[in-house]
This record gives C-alpha cells, sequence and structure tokens, in this order.
C-alpha cells in the first residue's frame, strides 16, 4: 500500500489492522512503522521505532541491516 499510495496509506493501513501481539512486538513492526513515519516526516516517531527495532532485533547483522537502511531516512 505504501508503494502505491503513499507512506500515510501505509500507516493508515498498519492502524486499522487487528495486528497480533507476537507481530507487534517485533522488530519487523518497529522497522516499517520507522521507515514509513521517517517517509512521512514524523521524525521524532520514526526514531523512537526505529531504536525499539535495533533493541528487539536478535542479531547484529540484522542491527547493521536496520541502521543501514533506516539512516538513508534519518539523514
Amino acid at each position: 500500500m505504501a508503494e502505491w499510495q503513499g507512506p500515510n496509506a501505509g500507516l493508515v493501513v498498519l492502524q486499522l489492522i487487528d495486528s497480533p501481539i507476537w507481530l507487534n512486538s517485533s522488530y519487523h513492526w518497529s522497522a516499517v512503522l520507522a521507515e514509513l513515519q521517517y517517509r512521512c516526516g514524523m521524525t521524532t516517531l520514526a526514531q523512537k521505532n526505529a531504536e525499539q527495532a535495533l533493541q528487539k532485533a536478535p542479531t547484529e547483522n540484522i542491527k547493521k541491516m536496520l541502521r543501514n537502511r533506516l539512516e538513508k531516512y534519518s539523514l
């Protein structure tokens, strides 16, 4: 949705779905929120979610990948 209609539309979809608890507590969820929020200009929220994603990431390789992906938005 975010690629088709824009990041705001992607965030709306994420807000409307009834996601399971395990997904909400995963690094995937926080990383997706952070990226879409950065793309929408919601820098404060995006930084919070990016930090959560990095804290939840299970390995150093995943943390590195997340940093590389999200740093292009946080500049």
